[in-house]
């Protein structure tokens, strides 16, 4: 998906895209194993302007509705 920006956001396996306000934010957990700054399993938001991490977040997050999840990611 392109930006007027110039920036693209990527597919990532497991993502959902959410809607909100017009932005697209493509949404993915990253869990506890990986290599990232932390330890802890979080969940990203990522938009073509901004990458927010969630550390505190439902284990069902994919079957959260639109405006929940965007309720999710403003507790950042």
């Amino acid at each position: 998906m392109s930006s007027t920006d110039g920036f693209e956001l990527i597919s990532r396996p497991g993502e959902r895209r959410l809607l909100t306000d017009s932005e697209v934010w493509c949404v993915y957990e990253v869990p506890a194993d990986a290599h990232v700054p932390t330890p802890d399993r979080c969940l990203i938001f990522e938009s073509t302007k901004v990458v927010r991490r969630v550390r505190d977040y439902p284990r069902r997050w994919r079957d959260l509705p639109d405006p929940e999840l965007a309720r999710v990611m403003e507790r950042q």
